[in-house]
């Protein structure tokens, strides 16, 4: 079976950890996967991207694109992005295709990712100095239809992982 699995969430909502976690177990048991972090891909591949409206959706689509492109290489491949509108998400769930495209949303509350900070983007656009954050002065679209909900603040990332292996890898 062949998905891709696209991760979305406010920062600090565990995209990157749950999506960690899941490519190290598929790893362990011999899937072919491969995982696409936002703030790496945003490092490299899309370096040439602000924050605009514009520049966030064109970054969609290229992450969307890689993965399509991926996914005839691999069985699996993990998106961890924030895709904070839900025309990005559309885009990208056309891009890939409805049949290979699984959105999990982590809807982990504002307040919890802000005390988790990994990186500290909150204290900074709090501050002021980043502009067009995603949750404090750049909206986050809760999406209209996800395959699958988890709030990383009430429920383990163990417990995370194993209802994302029930839902989409059971009957394989």
């Amino acid at each position: 079976m062949k998905l891709v699995i696209w991760f979305t969430g406010l920062s600090g909502s565990g995209k990157t950890s749950l999506g960690k976690k899941l490519f190290t177990y598929l790893k362990g048991i011999d899937r072919s996967v491969i995982f696409l972090d936002g703030d790496e891909l945003r490092s490299g591949l899309s370096k040439d991207l602000d924050f605009t409206k514009s520049d966030r959706t064109e970054n969609i689509r290229r992450v969307a694109e890689l993965a399509c492109l991926l996914l005839k290489q691999v069985d699996v491949v993990i998106v961890a992005t924030i895709s904070p509108e839900e025309k990005q998400r559309k885009l990208a769930k056309d891009i890939i295709g409805t049949k290979f495209f699984k959105l999990i949303y982590l809807s982990t509350p504002l307040e919890v990712c802000s005390i988790r900070d990994p990186k500290g983007h909150y204290m900074r656009a709090h501050q002021g100095l980043i502009k067009r954050f995603t949750g404090i002065s750049a909206p986050f679209d809760v999406p209209n239809y996800c395959d699958l909900e988890l709030n990383t603040a009430k429920i383990s990332s163990h417990a995370c992982l194993k209802e994302i292996l029930k839902i989409f890898f059971s009957k394989t």
